[in-house]
């Protein structure tokens, strides 16, 4: 199972063992808050919140394979 978590600067992507639920890869994102991840097309997305950030990974290595990103909303 994958599971995006954290708060600023405490956010990460972790994978459990359903068997044991054991945490057996994690990778933080640092000094951002992760908001939710999603999985397209063998690679795995991770939003950022208020960074207007898309980390993108190899799935389901999780190895970094790029970063995309938006222009904010003037006023938001």
């Amino acid at each position: 199972m994958y599971e995006s978590a954290g708060l600023n600067d405490k956010s990460k992507i972790r994978v459990y063992d359903l068997s044991t639920g054991k945490t057996t890869q994690t990778v933080v994102l640092p000094k951002l808050f992760g908001e939710g991840i999603s999985v397209i097309n063998n690679k795995l997305y991770q939003l950022t919140w208020k960074s207007y950030k898309v980390f993108v990974y190899d799935y389901p290595s999780l190895n970094k394979t790029g970063e995309l990103s938006w222009p904010s909303k003037a006023g938001a």
